[in-house]
């Protein structure tokens, strides 16, 4: 609210996001931290990329280039910390600008598009960067006694964890984890597996990982198992 406080409009719902701007790219997880600060600092901004409700009016089924239009005419003025996102058309080239900055990704949507809530429907396709590199699989956090994540190493240092998914890897994991049971390999536990129920193992195994970003912490941001052993 502290954003919005000098801009004086008729009443509106927008879609948009608030982000932490670090000086070269956003940082959605910054924002976590932000929301328990008893004030946000000046790198908090809010970009408004689409316009649902229009002074009482509900306008999501119309096309998304009336309401992109609608939102502009609502909020000409970029001001430092909220603004409407811009429209490109060259999507191509949006895309190498993206590459070359090291940001996340791009939305794409239909001009003629509704609104609609959801991922089932073929309106509006995110695309993203990812990174990908081979990890160390060095322990496996259970929950009911059963795999759920692979604790990661890379470069000597913990990365985070990333989920098993697929049911016959959790077998041949739960079967290979009793007779490889280790010691844990990092000077002292990880602070997010302090309470989890984890098996450490006796050696390691390699794991083919992508994910958006390696944070500033280190960690791994939406990690997920492309293939096991290096190729």
């Amino acid at each position: 609210m502290e954003l919005l406080s000098g801009i004086k409009n008729r009443s509106c719902i927008t879609d948009g996001e608030i982000f932490y701007f670090d000086g070269e790219k956003p940082n959605f997880q910054r924002v976590l931290v932000g929301k328990n600060r008893k004030k946000f600092d000046d790198s908090l901004m809010y970009v408004m990329f689409d316009l649902l409700q229009d002074d009482g009016e509900d306008i999501r089924k119309l096309k998304f280039e009336e309401r992109y239009l609608r939102l502009q005419s609502k909020f000409p003025v970029n001001y430092p910390r909220v603004f409407v996102s811009d429209l490109h058309r060259d999507g191509i080239g949006l895309w190498n600008w993206v590459l070359e900055r090291g940001w996340e990704g791009i939305i794409s949507k239909r001009l003629d598009s509704p609104y609609v809530e959801g991922k089932d429907h073929q309106y509006w396709y995110k695309k993203r960067k990812e990174i990908r590199l081979f990890a160390e699989a060095v322990g496996i956090k259970l929950k009911q006694d059963r795999v759920s994540t692979l604790i990661l190493r890379y470069d000597n240092r913990y990365i985070g964890q990333v989920s098993v998914l697929d049911q016959a890897s959790k077998r041949i994991l739960q079967e290979y984890l009793i007779i490889n049971k280790g010691n844990c390999p990092f000077e002292a536990v990880p602070s997010g597996l302090k309470n989890s129920n984890v098996v450490w193992l006796k050696g390691s195994f390699s794991v083919q990982i992508s994910a958006l970003e390696l944070t500033d912490t280190g960690l791994l941001r939406q990690g997920k198992i492309l293939g096991y052993g290096k190729k």
